[in-house]
């Protein structure tokens, strides 16, 4: 029989030779819980390339909405409050050197004697209400002409800048354009009438050349 140092030798190497067997499977079973370096890596990189991503979306966003904001500021520079009122004021100006009002007031007797030709005038008593009632319509119409201008100046300062009226403003305030805005209800009046005895003229024309070439296809017109 072993003595009894002899069976605790034995013990001690077997108890130290089993520790350094558990020893790889503990650690083979630590290991096992612990991620890998190349799993924990591709997780970094791909949270890395994740948060990335989200700064890209979010400094581009930042900068299309500032872009945005300075465009928008750009594109309403010239339609600023004050430089659109001086503009209108202007506008104003010049239509008073076009003799805008003056010409619509030349035009006002035969406004009122068309209105009349629609109404009809043979009713001497008509006639005489009409007359009556006349300046009444005048001083309405003359009313309304304040209107008219603000709509037209609006009109001139939406296409024109402050100094490109004061350009057309300098040219009415001249001589020659003086008289041009002094013709103008003339020339207007002139106008219509040529164009009206112009567009007879050429309706009739075509009219006819209309019908003889539909007659030569077979139509009885």
């Amino acid at each position: 029989m072993r003595s009894a140092s002899a069976r605790s030798g034995f013990c001690a190497r077997c108890a130290r030779r089993s520790t350094l067997i558990s020893r790889p499977a503990k650690r083979s079973a630590e290991q096992s819980l612990l991620p890998r370096a190349s799993t924990v890596a591709l997780s970094g990189a791909r949270v890395l390339a994740y948060d990335m991503r989200a700064f890209h979306r979010e400094d581009c966003m930042r900068l299309f909405f500032a872009s945005f904001a300075v465009l928008l500021t750009l594109c309403g520079a010239p339609a600023r409050a004050d430089d659109r009122g001086e503009r209108i004021a202007v506008a104003k100006e010049l239509l008073v050197a076009m003799h805008v009002t003056d010409t619509a007031k030349q035009m006002l007797p035969a406004l009122m004697e068309q209105i009349k030709s629609l109404l009809g005038t043979q009713n001497p008593k008509l006639e005489k209400d009409l007359a009556e009632i006349s300046p009444r319509m005048q001083a309405k119409f003359i009313a309304s002409l304040d209107e008219l201008t603000g709509q037209m100046a609006a009109i001139y300062a939406d296409n024109f800048s402050v100094a490109e009226l004061r350009d057309v403003l300098s040219f009415y305030k001249s001589p020659t354009g003086s008289k041009l805005a002094v013709k103008m209800g003339q020339l207007a009046k002139s106008g219509m009438e040529i164009g009206k005895a112009w567009g007879v003229r050429v309706g009739e024309s075509l009219q006819t050349d209309l019908k003889s070439e539909l007659r030569k296809r077979g139509y009885s017109i």
